[in-house]
C-alpha cells in the first residue's frame, strides 16, 4: 500500500471535518464512462483553462486567499541535545480554495473530488523559518493533494522538521524543554495570503496517531498565529508558531547520576563518627573522591559538551560534594596531627569558652568524660614514673598534656559542627533541587 492511498481517507475525513457537506463527497462512478470524465476534467482543468501554478488562484490582487494550518505529530524522531535541535515526524496540514479548480459534478460523471500531484497546482510556499537544515524543500511535491469540486483544496504532506530548540539543562535530569516550529510563507505578505488555524479558534498539534518517544514525554503541545511587521517592509507578515514542551523521563538518571551522589554524600557525614585519631577516616575520604571522581566522568558523557552559562543544578552538586570531601579530608589530617601530639600553644580564652563551654553543650559533645579519662590517665602515669622525674618535669609535662587535651576537644567540637554544617547543606542544596525540578 502506498503512501498516498493510507493517507486518503484521512485526508478526506479532514476536509469533512473542516468544510462539512461531505456526503457523497467521494462518488466512484459505476459506468463505463468514469475514467472518461475525469481525463476530460483533469483536460479541462489544467490545459483549456491554461492553469498557472505561479499566480495566485484568486480573482484580482486586492483580495486575500485565506490559508488554513495545522499540523499532527506522529513522533519524535530525537533531540539532539549537543546541537539543540529538536527532529519530528509529522503530517502537516494545508487548506485553501482555488478558484480557477472548479467544475459541475453532473457534466464529470459526478465527480465531486480528485487526486493529483500537488505539481500541478499552486502552493503557498510555506518553510519552517527556525529550521536547522539546509534543504528548504520541506514537503514533497510527489504527494497528491485532494481537489473538491467548488475549489477546496486539501494537502496533507508528511514531513520531518528538523528545528532549532534552545534547551535548558539547569533542573537535568528533570528539566522540561520548550521547542517552537515556527511556519509561515517565505514570499507573501498578510495582505495576500492570511494564514488561519485548521480547526478550531487557535492552531492546535493533533497528537492522534502520536507514538511516545522513549525518553522524552509531550506535556504540551500548542500553538499561535502571530502578525509581524520588519524594519525592511511596510506589509504585515503572518506565521503559524507550534511549540511542544518535552518533559525527560527521568527515572534512568535516578539509579544513574542521582542515588550515586547521595551515597557519597552519606558515606562523607558517616566518616564524622569515625574516631578523630582514626586513620580510616582519611582511607574513606580518600575513596569517596576517587569514586566522586569517576561518577562525574560519566554524568559528563550524558550531558553536551556545552550546557551554556548555566551549569545543571546536578553538576553544581556534584561540585559541593567534592568540595566538602576535600574540606573533610584536611580537617582529618588535622585531627590526626592533634592527637599526635602537635600542639598549638597555649589556647587563647575566646576559644576555650565558645567550643568548650557554648559549642559543646549545643552540639552535644562530651568534653568532660574524655577529660577526666585523660587526667585519670596522666595520674596513672606520674606514679609510675614518680621515681624517677623531678617535679619541675612533672609540672611541665601536666601542663603540656593539659593544653594538648584541650585542643583535642575543640578538635572533637569542630569534627561535630562539621558534621552538622555538612548535613544541612545536603539536606538544603537536595531540598531546592527537588522543589524547582518538581515545578
Amino acid at each position: 500500500m502506498t503512501l498516498n492511498n493510507f493517507l486518503l481517507p484521512f485526508a478526506v475525513c479532514l476536509l469533512c471535518n473542516q468544510f462539512g457537506n461531505c456526503a457523497g463527497a467521494v462518488t466512484s462512478p459505476t459506468n463505463g464512462n468514469a475514467s472518461k470524465g475525469e481525463n476530460e476534467l483533469h483536460t479541462e482543468l489544467f490545459e483549456r483553462r491554461n492553469y498557472n501554478i505561479h499566480v495566485r488562484p484568486v480573482a484580482n490582487d486586492s483580495v486575500v486567499l485565506k490559508l488554513y494550518l495545522g499540523m499532527a505529530l506522529i513522533n519524535i524522531v530525537k533531540l539532539d541535545e549537543e546541537l539543540q535541535v529538536l527532529h519530528t515526524n509529522t503530517w502537516f496540514r494545508m487548506s485553501w480554495n482555488d478558484r480557477n479548480l472548479t467544475w459541475t459534478p453532473s457534466d464529470y460523471g459526478n465527480i465531486t473530488m480528485i487526486r493529483v500531484p500537488s505539481s500541478l497546482i499552486w502552493k503557498p510556499d510555506i518553510y519552517l523559518y527556525n529550521t536547522a537544515r539546509a534543504d528548504f524543500e520541506h514537503f514533497s511535491s510527489t504527494v497528491k493533494v485532494l481537489i473538491m469540486s467548488d475549489g477546496r483544496v486539501l494537502w496533507v504532506p508528511p514531513a520531518l522538521f528538523s528545528s532549532f530548540c534552545p534547551m535548558n539543562w539547569r533542573y537535568f535530569p528533570y528539566d522540561t524543554q520548550a521547542c517552537t516550529l515556527k511556519f509561515g510563507s517565505w514570499t507573501y505578505n498578510g495582505n495576500l495570503v492570511e494564514i488561519h488555524p485548521f480547526s478550531g479558534d487557535e492552531p492546535s498539534v493533533d497528537m492522534t496517531d502520536y507514538v511516545p518517544h522513549s525518553e522524552w514525554e509531550v506535556v504540551g503541545a500548542d500553538g499561535r498565529i502571530s502578525t509581524v511587521y520588519y524594519p525592511c517592509c511596510p506589509e504585515p507578515y503572518m506565521d503559524a508558531s507550534f511549540t511542544l514542551t518535552l518533559r525527560r523521563l527521568a527515572a534512568p538518571y535516578v539509579y544513574a547520576v542521582i542515588l550515586p551522589c547521595v551515597v557519597v554524600e552519606v558515606v562523607t557525614l558517616a566518616t564524622f563518627w569515625l574516631p578523630l585519631d582514626a586513620k580510616e577516616r582519611l582511607t574513606t575520604g580518600m575513596l569517596n573522591l576517587v569514586v566522586l571522581v569517576i561518577l562525574n566522568s560519566d554524568m559528563s558523557q550524558m550531558l553536551p559538551t556545552k550546557y551554556g552559562s548555566t551549569a545543571p543544578f546536578i553538576v553544581t552538586m556534584y561540585d559541593f560534594t567534592f568540595v566538602m570531601l576535600v574540606v573533610s579530608l584536611i580537617f582529618s589530617i588535622g585531627s590526626l596531627n592533634v592527637h599526635h601530639h602537635i600542639v598549638f600553644g597555649s589556647m587563647p580564652a575566646w576559644i576555650r569558652s565558645l567550643f568548650l563551654q557554648v559549642l559543646s553543650r549545643l552540639l552535644f559533645v562530651d568534653t568532660k568524660a574524655t577529660s577526666g579519662r585523660t587526667h585519670a590517665n596522666r595520674q596513672l602515669a606520674d606514679e609510675t614514673a614518680a621515681d624517677n622525674m623531678d617535679e619541675a618535669h612533672r609540672a611541665e609535662r601536666d601542663a603540656y598534656a593539659a593544653i594538648h587535651n584541650e585542643w583535642k576537644q575543640v578538635a572533637k567540637v569542630i569534627d561535630r559542627l562539621l558534621f552538622v554544617i555538612f548535613l544541612i547543606c545536603f539536606v538544603i542544596a537536595w531540598i531546592i533541587f527537588a522543589t524547582y525540578s518538581s515545578g
